[in-house]
């Protein structure tokens, strides 16, 4: 692949779930309601630094924010995964959590396609209830539970660990930036 133009630009973590875990307590998680659309895309769009986006230096970060805002636009509009998960702290959505299906050889795995805590509620125990919600909606929905991360984001990892994920598989994260159909 690298002669053909790519690059490794981050290795991407996968983390099956293994164990029950705590519920955090005073941050309230529901499903996404319409009203919480403009705080879901703000906080898509400001809170990630470790995406393979963010990693790659060819892509700045207005455009990696970009990216994420419009992938949780995706999610909200229906047009990408299974559900959004809202966490509100004081009332006010504090952090989202994005849920996909896949399939492989027939079983079907709750996948956490984004997770975002927005920056003044990290450190907070948003992320933690997100996750803990996540399982507990869709343990009983899916054979098993996955999620994934950059090996960057060491923050995350030890948040999935936390909430009963384990390391199953590592891949690379490969970009290839092209102009006029060459390598650029």
């Amino acid at each position: 692949l690298a002669a053909a133009g790519f690059g490794v630009v981050d290795t991407q973590l996968s983390f099956a779930h293994a164990a029950q875990v705590p519920g955090a307590s005073g941050i309230q998680v529901r499903p996404a309601r319409p009203a919480d659309r403009e705080a879901v895309i703000d906080i898509a769009g400001s809170c990630f630094r470790y995406s393979r986006f963010h990693q790659d230096p060819r892509i700045g970060a207005e455009a990696a924010d970009r990216v994420k805002r419009k992938w949780g636009e995706n999610f909200l509009d229906g047009k990408r995964g299974e559900e959004v998960l809202v966490a509100t702290l004081e009332g006010k959505p504090a952090g989202f959590l994005a849920v996909l299906l896949s399939q492989a050889h027939g079983k079907t795995a709750g996948v956490i396609d984004l997770v975002g805590v927005g920056v003044p509620s990290q450190g907070r125990g948003v992320g933690a209830a997100l996750v803990t919600a996540f399982v507990s909606r869709w343990r009983p929905r899916a054979v098993s539970l996955r999620v994934g991360t950059q090996a960057a984001n060491a923050t995350s990892v030890r948040l999935y660990e936390r909430c009963g994920f384990r390391f199953s598989a590592a891949s690379y994260v490969m970009h290839a930036h092209f102009r006029g159909g060459r390598p650029a």
